[in-house]
């Protein structure tokens, strides 16, 4: 499938990608797929406040031809990620327990039961 994913950067098409939100208890996560479903899955977390979007798409293209299934996501409070707490709550009434559990959410939306994961910064 193609998408037109829209950025502050500006419109980007993208090839071979999908694009859905995870959604279940309330939360609602946007993360990308690429590659073949049947290879293994690595999922990519950026660090606290990073969108996907800090893995470039380049590293992507060449994990996904080393016969990977790569799953990249916006954190929460981040890209088009669900939005939490308000204007005075600076930690998003969150806990890392919680941004752990939101990738069981989208291994799970995904069908995904085991995966490699990488992570940088504070997901690392």
């Amino acid at each position: 499938m193609h998408f037109t994913i829209c950025t502050a950067l500006g419109s980007v098409l993208t090839k071979g990608h999908s694009m859905p939100f995870a959604e279940s208890d309330g939360v609602q996560l946007y993360y990308e797929t690429s590659g073949d479903p049947a290879n293994p899955t690595l999922v990519l977390i950026s660090g606290g406040g990073a969108q996907m979007l800090s893995w470039d798409d380049r590293l992507v293209a060449m994990l996904v031809a080393e016969g990977l299934r790569v799953v990249r996501f916006d954190n929460r409070d981040t890209g088009l990620s669900q939005r939490f707490g308000g204007e005075d709550d600076v930690d998003g009434g969150y806990e890392l327990l919680d941004l752990a559990s939101d990738v069981l959410r989208i291994l799970d939306d995904l069908g995904v039961e085991s995966a490699h994961v990488a992570g940088h910064s504070m997901a690392g």
